[in-house]
């Protein structure tokens, strides 16, 4: 990794050039912008508020009115479902992720929601999303309260597409879960109030343009589709003010030579 500083940036971003796989692409540490009117939000979590048939209803409604990410201008014929699993850890509501398996042949290791692709006998992709919860936590359907969906998220493979499903799981203690080894190598929480904090919420700029948000200052980072889905949930889910990280383009820039930087106009 290549740390390159220029002068014709705010001296609060750093860029990392990075080459992954023959693909260059940005990494920006920005700090959040903050807009806020009312100076009496704050960052709090309200559970009550949060877990109210209203606010459930609102989500939902919220999710639906994203635009599809990344699907490319056409639908995808390979469909695939995850699950966002609510929960309370210690009286906090907190989201809870997977490590995939270092033996996966795609997308090993990386930090993950249950989920994958639908199967034939699947009724439909809550279905799916439910099915690979169970097969991957152990965790039955009856005891998932499934609040609804969100849009289509597209995927490096550009003929499919991931459906995101929002579920409250009530109170989760992890060691009784059933994790399948084959395909999950361990499972954690993640507190909403961990998630919403601004120094946690970074950006990841792609060459191509697209900025992704990236969580950082847990146990593991969360990037790619996982937090692609988390952002947007995050945003739905919480009363106005109370997540306030946004996404911000950069302007590219080409190196001329080692250790100089030029702006690409």
């Amino acid at each position: 990794m290549i740390y390159i500083s220029s002068s014709i940036l705010r001296t609060h971003v750093k860029r990392q050039v990075m080459s992954v796989r023959c693909m260059e692409y940005w990494s920006v540490d920005l700090t959040p912008k903050v807009n806020i009117v009312n100076n009496s939000y704050d960052r709090t979590v309200p559970k009550e508020l949060i877990l109210s048939k209203e606010n459930r209803e609102n989500c939902i409604t919220k999710l639906k009115g994203v635009k599809p990410v990344r699907l490319f201008g056409r639908e995808p014929t390979r469909k695939a479902a995850v699950l966002v699993p609510l929960c309370t850890v210690n009286n906090e509501l907190s989201f809870l992720y997977t490590l995939r398996s270092s033996d996966l042949k795609s997308y090993r290791g990386q930090v993950s929601f249950p989920g994958g692709v639908q199967d034939k006998t699947d009724e439909n992709l809550e279905e799916t999303a439910l099915r690979e919860t169970f097969e991957e936590l152990g965790i039955q359907r009856t005891q998932i309260d499934v609040w609804g969906n969100g849009c289509f998220v597209g995927t490096r493979q550009k003929d499919m597409a991931v459906m995101p499903f929002i579920g409250y799981l009530g109170e989760v203690s992890l060691e009784g879960l059933i994790l399948n080894r084959k395909e999950v190598e361990s499972v954690f929480t993640v507190p909403l109030k961990h998630l919403i904090e601004p120094d946690n919420c970074k950006s990841t700029q792609f060459r191509n343009g697209y900025v992704l948000p990236v969580f950082i200052g847990g146990e593991h980072r969360i990037w790619g589709m996982t937090a692609i889905i988390t952002h947007f949930v995050l945003d739905a889910l919480l009363p106005t003010g109370t997540y306030v990280h946004k996404l911000h383009y950069i302007k590219s820039f080409k190196t001329t030579s080692p250790g100089t930087m030029k702006r690409n106009l």
